[in-house]
């Protein structure tokens, strides 16, 4: 039975707000895509990025890791990666991460007490990815 955790639908693009998202992003075309979520403190920026594309999306990650002081991550073997910079990774050749904020809190969100913390650490990254989108 479907529940919240790890359910992906039944099909791809199943969800009307994926939908709106996947039409918005192939709109707008973005250079750079960023996913933020709330525990972990943690970067995924690999999944099955083209070994020409490597260093490049290393070293985008790379930065962003030395600004928030986050670790950077690959996801387990397993992982599935039906999220959004996964997709925009494998259909645009792109740039793409998903940054986790916040101390690891498992089954519940993070007390709203860690974002100025976390807004700190984050604060430089949008204007960084703009930089770094300029230069692809």
């Amino acid at each position: 039975k479907p529940t919240y955790q790890f359910f992906k639908g039944e099909q791809p693009l199943q969800a009307a707000e994926v939908k709106a998202l996947v039409k918005f992003t192939e709109e707008i075309d973005p250079l750079i895509a960023v996913s933020y979520h709330t525990s972990g403190r943690e970067i995924f920026w690999h999944f099955h990025n083209k070994r020409e594309n490597m260093a490049r999306d290393y070293g985008i990650a790379k930065k962003t890791a030395e600004l928030t002081g986050y670790e950077l991550t690959f996801p387990e073997k397993e992982a599935v990666g039906s999220g959004f910079t996964d997709w925009f990774i494998t259909k645009f050749n792109r740039p793409g991460m998903t940054i986790e904020l916040s101390y690891l809190v498992d089954e519940t969100n993070p007390p709203v007490t860690v974002f100025p913390e976390e807004w700190e650490r984050n604060r430089s990254i949008g204007i960084m990815l703009v930089k770094e989108a300029s230069q692809l």
